[in-house]
């Protein structure tokens, strides 16, 4: 009988065994096809974070169009010093650059925050009074008459500076707010400039080498591109201050030394990046 009672204690233990080790193995089972049932109806959104993060997803699109086509109108002063006194202003000038801007960096800072370095094309005519194109017209004049054409100054060099890029609404969910960008730049141009004087039957053109700087800063909405900027130099033309001063007294005599000329530009451009 005893030996009875054994075998029967020790199927029992045996049957609740097996039936907890089923429980168990039926219980993961079900949290299995719980969580993969759940993984297969999460919802889109988490799928594909850059999708619906708005700083990810606009990543791509801030940082295009760094290659700029720009056309301004120039508002400039020539500077005759204390010489002649007072300054010359422009009628009217025309600014063209063509510009490439490099980044320094891969990624921005802090998501909005880009520093790289300008380099452009730049050529400048301003317009201080007289028609460029009389001398076209060789039907107005007499056989051996000089045409007039005025004072015209010209500048073409090549410019190189810092440049800071800011994208402030980066993560914006609105994509055309978020493509809105600010560049303030400094740039220093080696150039050749000319100043020409044709007047009285004479014209001249007096040559120099201009260093100047350039401080400006950009707005940039997708492709389209507005700019604001200054730009000046100090240069000694030659023989320029002999020709104004000849005009202005007749008794003046040349002394053949050469004066330095300050030139100020506001420069409002409108360009295309690509």
């Amino acid at each position: 009988m005893a030996t009875l009672s054994l075998l029967a204690s020790a199927a029992l233990h045996v049957n609740a065994a097996t039936s907890s080790q089923t429980d168990s193995i039926a219980m993961t089972d079900s949290h299995h096809q719980y969580y993969t049932e759940n993984e297969t109806t999460a919802p889109a959104e988490y799928d594909s974070p850059a999708e619906n993060n708005p700083a990810i997803d606009n990543q791509s699109e801030i940082w295009k169009y760094n290659k700029r086509t720009k056309l301004g109108f120039i508002f400039s002063t020539l500077d005759r010093k204390s010489r002649l006194g007072g300054e010359i202003t422009s009628k009217w000038g025309i600014d063209f650059q063509q510009e490439f801007n490099i980044f320094l960096h891969r990624r921005p800072i802090a998501g909005f925050l880009r520093f790289g370095l300008d380099i452009a094309v730049e050529f400048d005519y301003i317009n201080y009074g007289g028609n460029l194109f009389n001398g076209l017209n060789f039907g107005s004049h007499d056989d051996g008459e000089v045409p007039e054409l005025g004072h015209h100054y010209l500048t073409a060099g090549l410019a190189v500076g810092p440049t800071a890029t800011f994208a402030p609404f980066f993560g914006s969910s609105n994509r055309n707010l978020a493509a809105l960008r600010f560049r303030p730049y400094f740039h220093v141009t080696p150039s050749y400039a000319s100043y020409l004087v044709s007047e009285d039957g004479d014209t001249e053109m007096h040559n120099a080498f201009a260093l100047w700087c350039a401080a400006g800063l950009e707005i940039q909405w997708k492709r389209l591109v507005f700019g604001v900027g200054w730009k000046g130099s100090t240069a000694k033309y030659k023989g320029l201050m002999d020709s104004l001063m000849d005009k202005w007294d007749e008794d003046y005599e040349s002394d053949h030394e050469r004066y330095k000329f300050d030139n100020n530009m506001i420069i409002l451009s409108i360009g295309v990046g690509f």
